[in-house]
């Protein structure tokens, strides 16, 4: 089974794209979920009414089934009735039109989404992050608070700006839990398969075809359950070394 894989990886095509677009997933998915969610965390740590309310709320994607929110993002990005094309051509602006001025759509012929070969994955990715979001942020902002208010006193003082403050006080102090963040999120990303099953079973081919997936396709569609294990096997040696690195 191992001479199998290794030969599928020098000399298919299959799991060279499985692994990109596993890759591919990560790399976006991780940077994007991380950047909004350490925003949120800087807008939720403010003391203003209601900001407990907005906590729980951000966080509500991240303790629901990952397979109901699959479900209701596939009809979001539906191409005929979906909210997300729908919102997307409400999107105009003034332009000059038979001469004069009147509104043209900014997004006049939207994607497919989800039946795109071009825009599946990205679509993915969005509602991934979308999910990440919520718990990422609950961290980031718990880390926020574990930042002593005399390194925000002394930065004042001496006539910091709020990027200096951001750059060289919040930033390099909220490294453990960027790290932590990042290292889960990965590790995550390179799990990914709910919302793949779900959303497009893998479709436009091989666009969505993802390391996890491809697990479960040898397994339970073509029934090389040995094959299928010495993946799975070789997925966990690639996480158990992004954890030790």
């Amino acid at each position: 089974n191992y001479a199998t894989l290794w030969n599928d990886l020098i000399n298919g095509e299959t799991l060279r794209q499985v692994l990109a677009n596993t890759v591919y997933f990560t790399a976006g998915t991780v940077p994007l979920a991380m950047a909004v969610s350490l925003a949120l965390a800087l807008l939720l740590n403010r003391k203003i009414w209601g900001v407990a309310g907005f906590r729980v709320i951000f966080f509500l994607p991240s303790v629901t089934s990952i397979v109901a929110l699959s479900i209701v993002w596939r009809l979001m990005y539906n191409p005929d009735f979906g909210i997300v094309n729908r919102l997307l051509g409400m999107l105009k602006v003034p332009w000059i039109v038979d001469g004069g001025i009147g509104l043209v759509s900014l997004v006049p012929n939207p994607p497919g989404w989800l039946a795109d070969p071009n825009w599946a994955m990205p679509a993915i990715i969005i509602m991934s992050a979308w999910t990440a979001i919520g718990y990422n942020a609950i961290l980031y902002l718990a880390g926020l608070q574990g930042i002593g208010a005399s390194f925000y006193e002394a930065a004042r003082i001496d006539g910091a700006n709020a990027w200096q403050v951001f750059r060289h006080i919040t930033w390099p102090l909220l490294s453990p839990t960027t790290l932590f963040i990042f290292t889960m999120s990965v590790i995550g990303g390179f799990q990914v398969f709910t919302q793949i099953y779900m959303m497009t079973a893998g479709r436009p081919t091989p666009q969505t075809q993802v390391y996890v997936y491809h697990v479960y396709t040898q397994a339970f569609t073509l029934f090389r359950m040995g094959y299928a294990s010495a993946l799975a096997f070789v997925l966990f040696l690639i996480i158990l070394v992004i954890t030790l690195l």
